[in-house]
């Protein structure tokens, strides 16, 4: 039986946040969420910096090291448990098809909406909020028609593939401070035990989940690199900047997928391998970025060396996380094998008794 000290869950964890914390800070998160959406149409310049400046290049760093932090304060995660909080949603299951199919939708939209932000978030403040105020009452939508995380969260939330992919191995583990208690309302959950969700799609039966996350993790690398490299319409078409972008991805997962099937390594190993290479490609581009915010907001300007001691930092981030997630996969093997073991000897001696029975009578 896997330990739990090896492997805890979120109930196993210990709690050292009380949960009125977690509420405050959801409620100023909601609060900023949606005064963000009005600054995006009252002063959009404002709302565009605030969110592509900061907000943006600090999520994957929060998500790649205390993914449960985000998770706990994430305002669309706020508004989705909102109805069972106050007690008012329905508390549905999913339908079949949207509960199988449900990550290909989060997947699609992330897809969809990255290199949209080229032509149209990255400049307008209105598009920007409305992308926001869209998400936000989606959010709240899914929580009041569907129990636990499984309107939002758990399955369509276009950020949840990163999270999966980047938070799979945390460097701090922030246990979930919602589901209390746990409905069971997704398979595999994230929010249960992230380090062993990706591993549980490896083991389950049906592949659907972990083949297009496999498949995500392969072309994020060619997207990241074809968002920062393909130049912004009106330098290009739209129509241009998105088969580019399209073009690198397809070379990224056939990179994948020819790595895969010339060195046939684990399923997780090359999904995590691809993870930390999109991780460092986006903060090759966004430290630049965050180093001129800080000068725009502060006067603060960094030397081009400390830039590349921020650069190699990230790197042996990314080395240290590779490295500790293919030891869990390790442990996670070993100890399986070992209750496999364990449930072989029982069941030989399950049927030895009735035969030594036998012999005795």
């Amino acid at each position: 039986m896997l330990s739990k000290q090896t492997f805890p869950n979120y109930m196993q964890m210990r709690h050292r946040v009380p949960q009125s914390f977690w509420q405050i800070c959801r409620f100023l998160m909601v609060g900023m969420g949606y005064g963000l959406i009005i600054t995006s149409f009252t002063r959009p310049e404002m709302a565009l910096f605030i969110f592509w400046r900061v907000i943006v290049p600090l999520l994957p760093l929060l998500m790649f090291v205390a993914p449960g932090i985000w998770r706990n304060v994430c305002p669309m995660g706020a508004l989705n448990q909102a109805p069972r909080m106050f007690k008012f949603g329905r508390s549905l299951t999913l339908p079949a098809w949207l509960k199988n199919y449900a990550h290909v939708i989060g997947i699609v939209l992330f897809i969809v909406i990255v290199p949209t932000r080229k032509e149209v978030f990255n400049t307008s403040g209105p598009a920007l909020g409305i992308l926001l105020f869209a998400a936000f009452t989606a959010a709240l939508v899914g929580g009041y028609f569907f129990k636990g995380k499984s309107g939002w969260c758990a399955t369509l939330c276009p950020l949840l593939p990163l999270e999966r992919l980047y938070g799979q191995t945390p460097f701090v583990n922030v246990p979930n401070a919602y589901c209390k208690p746990c409905v069971g309302c997704v398979k595999n959950c994230y929010d249960f035990n992230p380090a062993l969700a990706n591993m549980a799609d490896q083991q389950d039966a049906d592949r659907r989940n972990s083949r297009f996350r496999r498949l995500f993790a392969g072309m994020l690398p060619g997207l990241i690199l074809g968002f920062y490299l393909i130049p912004d319409p009106p330098q290009i078409s739209g129509v241009a900047m998105y088969e580019w972008i399209g073009f690198f991805m397809l070379i990224s997962v056939g990179l994948f997928l020819g790595l895969e099937v010339l060195f046939k390594r684990s399923a997780m190993r090359l999904p995590t391998l691809f993870g930390a290479i999109a991780f460092n490609y986006f903060y090759l581009f966004n430290l630049p970025v965050l180093a001129e915010t800080l000068h725009q907001l502060f006067g603060v300007s960094l030397p081009l060396s400390l830039l590349w001691v921020g650069h190699g930092l990230i790197f042996a981030l990314s080395a240290l996380w590779i490295y500790r997630t293919y030891r869990k996969e390790n442990q996670y093997q070993h100890l399986a094998a070992s209750r496999s073991a364990q449930n072989q000897v029982s069941l030989i001696q399950s049927r030895s008794i009735p035969i030594r029975a036998s012999k005795v009578s």
